[in-house]
């Protein structure tokens, strides 16, 4: 069967049924494969934020060893305890 369009050339096989069948599996395939729920379950990506830590001193405060430092801009001060456990194989 030929068709002419809008006075044009004939297009030999065109069969507008089938036109518009594949047209609306692609437009079917197009819009599941865009809305599916695994694509809008995924969280986006939070920013990982680190903070520069520097201790400046260690010194000893009422018989305690105390870390001085900074967190970003923020100063702290920190005690530091340690402790020894004899290991499992005297040698």
């Amino acid at each position: 069967m030929l068709r002419r369009y809008s006075g044009g050339t004939p297009v030999p096989g065109l069969c507008p049924a089938r036109a518009h069948v594949a047209l609306v599996v692609l437009i079917a395939t197009l819009a599941t494969s865009i809305y599916t729920p695994a694509a809008q379950a995924q969280k986006p990506t939070l920013p990982i934020t680190v903070l520069p830590l520097r201790i400046s001193s260690v010194n000893v405060q009422n018989g305690q060893l105390v870390a001085n430092g900074t967190l970003g801009h923020t100063s702290f001060t920190a005690p530091i305890t340690l402790s020894a456990t004899p290991s499992a194989d005297p040698k």
